[in-house]
């Protein structure tokens, strides 16, 4: 008896497992689509230009696993690489 519920524990957090592994992989695919792009270093994002025109570009920067889109900063009065959550 003791030994089914070991398997079935066992199976459990195998499939859990896989299933939280999969949804970053489909985040990070989902990131390099149309108008997103990928960096290895956040210095590398002087590249990709950020005005009216490049409104929403998404850049994902590899070293920090930070995502920033191109978006007009009000404190600034400029369009700059804002930080994403």
């Amino acid at each position: 008896m003791k030994t089914r519920i070991y398997k079935f524990l066992a199976l459990f957090f195998v499939a859990t497992t896989s299933i939280t592994c999969g949804d970053a992989d489909e985040a990070i695919e989902a990131i390099s689509s149309a108008n997103r792009h990928q960096v290895a270093k956040d210095i590398d994002l002087f590249k990709f230009e950020c005005d009216i025109a490049e409104d929403g570009t998404t850049v994902f920067i590899g070293e920090t696993n930070e995502v920033v889109v191109c978006q007009y900063d009000e404190y600034l009065d400029d369009w700059g690489w804002i930080p994403q959550n």
